[in-house]
């Protein structure tokens, strides 16, 4: 007869392994949707989510009319009337209105612990400074004010 004990162990080890398994078979379902998103997806299904992140990286709204990925190792991505908005007490004009933003990204890179960016390319862009009280800047976002 088997000790109770050991019969718990073998028990929690079969868990253990189920659980495991699960988890690695979620993962790989994520991992491959995403890879498919990325391969399948056209700049403007990509376009709202960047335009999303973008507004919440720096804390105001992010607008881009129009947005292409060329994809491969070598990836080229332009944004066509890309406009930053400024904070509520800098008015109404945008902080930064660039008509074309172009980046080319070399994705083998993301194996380096730096990425490369052998392309950036802004067209017809104007940016609006402003400063206002108790020295308050509109470049700078409201998490990395001082």
């Amino acid at each position: 007869m088997q000790p109770l004990a050991s019969h718990c162990v073998v028990i929690r080890m079969h868990v253990i392994l189920k659980i495991l398994a699960g988890v690695t078979a979620a993962i790989l379902v994520i991992v491959t949707g995403l890879a498919a998103f990325v391969y399948f997806a056209t700049g403007e299904q990509v376009r709202p989510l960047a335009q999303g992140f973008a507004s919440a990286a720096l804390g105001r709204k992010v607008t881009i009319d129009r947005l292409t990925i060329n994809k491969g190792w070598i990836t080229d991505i332009t944004a066509s009337h890309l406009v930053i908005a400024n904070p509520d007490w800098a008015g109404d004009k945008p902080m930064a209105e660039i008509e074309r933003f172009a980046v080319t990204l070399d994705l083998s890179s993301l194996l380096d612990p730096q990425l490369r960016i052998p392309r950036l390319e802004l067209e017809n862009g104007t940016i609006d400074i402003a400063y206002g009280a108790d020295d308050r800047v509109n470049w700078q976002s409201a998490e990395t004010a001082v």
